[in-house]
This record gives structure tokens, sequence and C-alpha cells, in this order.
């Protein structure tokens, strides 16, 4: 079917931003965050719990790792991230007082995230996806009413 193709080179030319540095940047500091949290049930805890004292009306509970070939999970990270923003960011304070090894790795990425560079980024990636998404749907939901 030749409107397989148009739907991925579509993805592919949306997708295409990943070669930019600072993309790349923000879904590895992204991706260090989920593995960070992960790595220890405390830490899990602690960051449902800042969900649960942050202002952020959400069903996310936990923060979900980009794939790096998937584009549709891609887009459900960012957006999850994006979404839990403020939440990431009380979480790694609090993770500063823990041992002196995730101390500092929570610095480190409190540091990342602070920067004017990572916010642009996933913004970017965020509407990017979107966009992605809705034209995959679009020419997806065309195709089946042909």
């Amino acid at each position: 079917m030749p409107y397989t193709f148009i739907v991925l080179a579509t993805c592919l030319v949306l997708s295409s931003g990943c070669s930019v540095s600072a993309i790349r940047n923000a879904q590895a500091t992204i991706g260090e965050i989920v593995k960070f949290m992960h790595a220890s049930a405390m830490r899990t805890v602690m960051l449902t719990k800042a969900i649960g004292e942050s202002a952020v009306q959400t069903k996310q509970k936990r923060l979900v790792s980009p794939s790096e070939t998937r584009w549709v999970e891609r887009h459900k990270a960012i957006c999850c991230f994006v979404e839990l923003f403020e939440p990431v960011v009380r979480f790694l304070t609090s993770c500063q007082d823990l041992t002196r090894e995730s101390a500092s790795k929570a610095h480190h990425l409190l540091l990342a995230i602070s920067q004017l560079s990572f916010v642009i980024s996933i913004v970017v990636m965020h509407v990017r996806s979107g966009i992605n998404h809705k034209v995959t749907t679009d020419v997806v939901g065309a195709l089946k009413n042909c």
C-alpha cells in the first residue's frame, strides 16, 4: 500500500529533529532521571509523594523512559515528563538530602533540567511529537476510510 510509505516518511521527517544535540541531550537527561528514580524503591515513593503534593492535576504517577526507536512511546514519555516537570524538580530537590552518591546525582540532574536549553528542548520535543502523532493518526484514519 503506497500510503504506508507516506506515513513512514512523514514520521521520519518529523522525528529527524533528534539529530540536534540539544534534543538528544534532553532525551538522555530524561532517561537518566527515569533510571535514577527506578533504581531505588525509596526514590520511586519520593516521586509519587512529590506528585501527590503538587498542584498538578494528573493521573500520571510515574515517569516513563523515552524510547530510542518507538516514537509513540517517546511521545508518551515526553508528555508525561512535561506534565510532571514541577513534581520532578521537587523530587530531585528532596533527593539532595539522601546519601552522598544520590545527592550528587540528584544535584547534577536538577542542574541539567534547570538549564534554559533543556526547557526549550522539551517544549520543542513535546510540540514536535504531538504534531507527529496527529499527522500519523490522521493519515491512518484516512487510510481506514479508503
